[in-house]
């Protein structure tokens, strides 16, 4: 035998890989790695695990119903939508307030599919002849919320929508029925611009005007919008202070100056209110410039001729009895000077100069007076 035959024999023997031409050649598959066997959960801890779990679902499911508790107390409509606007909750008031249409209220319905069945069905007047210009405007105002803005529904009722976005992108929204508000509100604008009385309502800060009603435009001159770039000290003539800074139930007199220069008598009633969200004061103005012209007039006619407009015998009286009063104004303090002093020089005298002094211009001297002049 060859030496290299005694080498091959040496070596171990070893699998021959067949080669075919054009094929690949097969890799030899590894033997799979041995798994960690791992100890078997006891049937005690799988059974604390589920009672883990139970334990938090009942909590959540009890959380869940006292939130819907809390909300549905409330006298405001609520309602929760997720972040494509699906709702996910909403309480009793908003299911009452959207009667119309409530039966299309469920989880994971969307809010846009109930408007456009709502603007269908004639739900907000506001809509109608221009609905996909309606439903956009509301859709913008739904997922980029800002002011508040208020929503007319086909029963007359209006409701104010504030939204608000959260931090997972989800919408709560607020419902609040406003509809005595406004209907006060029209109550108020209706007696305020149809009242035949001048009225001014003013910003209790900046005391700037902030409505005006015809009356007032017609008895001033000023336009409306001359009006709102004034203050109420602006139309005043001569006072510096405000006339709403003492009792409401009293009038308070002032001069105003008008458009055109004229000065005018004014009789001032005020009221404090909200106007427009804001603290504010309503002025009723009664013009009192031609009754004091009347009075004036009838007295000057009380306390003159009529033919010559020289002063008569009334004005005669008058003009006496403020001068006699005067007059014994003052001899009644010169006397009690007098007294005083000449007390002070000798008490015999004291008597005479008393007696003499305190007696009345052209009254009658007494006995005892009478003797001792004599």
């Amino acid at each position: 035998m060859s030496t290299k035959k005694r080498r091959t024999l040496g070596k171990p023997k070893q699998a021959a890989i067949v080669r075919f031409r054009g094929r690949p050649v097969k890799p030899v598959p590894k033997p799979p790695a041995k798994r960690e066997r791992r100890p078997p959960v006891a049937a005690g801890e799988i059974a604390r695990k589920r009672a883990e779990v139970d334990a938090a679902l009942a909590e959540a499911r009890k959380s869940h119903e006292r939130l819907c508790e809390a909300i549905d107390i409330l006298p405001q409509g609520v309602v929760f939508l997720d972040a494509e606007g699906r709702y996910i909750l909403w309480n009793k008031k908003y299911a009452e307030m959207y009667r119309r249409s409530s039966d299309l209220f469920r989880p994971g319905a969307r809010l846009e599919d109930t408007i456009r069945v709502g603007v269908a069905r004639g739900d907000y007047p506001e809509a109608i002849g221009r609905e996909e210009e309606w439903i956009a405007a509301r859709l913008k105002k739904l997922y980029q919320p800002g002011e508040r803005h208020e929503q007319t529904l086909a029963d007359g009722r209006v409701i104010l929508v504030d939204e608000r976005l959260t931090e997972d992108g989800g919408i709560i929204g607020l419902r609040v029925d406003i509809t005595e508000l406004k209907q006060r509100e029209a109550s108020f604008r209706l007696l305020f611009d149809s009242n035949p009385v001048p009225m001014i309502v003013c910003a209790l800060g900046d005391e700037r005007i902030l409505a005006v009603n015809d009356a007032a435009i017609q008895h001033y001159g000023y336009s409306r919008g001359e009006f709102e770039k004034l203050t109420i000290r602006s139309l005043q003539a001569f006072d510096a202070g405000l006339p709403w800074t003492g009792d409401e139930r009293a009038a308070s007199t002032w001069k105003h100056v008008r458009a055109d220069g004229t000065l005018i008598d004014l009789a001032i009633y005020s009221r404090q209110l909200v106007y427009g969200d804001r603290p504010a004061i309503l002025l009723a103005l009664m013009d009192t410039t031609e009754r004091k012209r009347a009075e004036a007039r009838l007295t000057f006619m009380a306390q003159h001729d009529g033919l010559t407009g020289l002063p008569n015998r009334n004005l005669l009286r008058q003009q006496m009895d403020d001068t006699l009063l005067r007059t014994r104004r003052s001899t009644t303090r010169s006397a009690m000077a007098s007294a005083t002093s000449c007390c002070a020089a000798s008490a015999s005298d004291c008597d005479q100069c008393c007696a003499t002094t305190m007696r009345w211009p052209g009254s009658t001297p007494t006995n005892s007076q009478s003797s001792r002049a004599g």
